[in-house]
């Protein structure tokens, strides 16, 4: 199968999906499970998709700290504080 089948079947799957109505959160879980089903080999390629958000989470602690700081330095920038 080539990758630009694959592409437009993804992009496709996920603007029916969200034309639908469906929430965006639900939309891309609903694109990454059919494609988990298809391309990993069936239910076993479901265990990766839970192994992987678990990491996911556990990494997501330290990723606000940077970008509150950026955040917090670009509102100051344009609060005129910072001249």
């Amino acid at each position: 199968m080539e990758w630009q089948f694959v592409l437009l079947m993804i992009v496709g799957g996920l603007l029916l999906s969200l034309m639908s109505g469906l929430p965006v959160f639900a939309a891309f879980l609903l694109i990454d499970v059919i494609g988990i089903l298809f391309f990993m080999g069936g239910p076993s390629g479901l265990s990766s998709l839970v192994r992987s958000m678990l990491d996911s989470i556990g990494k997501f602690t330290l990723a606000p700290v940077p970008l509150r700081s950026l955040e917090s330095s670009s509102s100051s920038i344009h609060s005129g504080e910072v001249q």
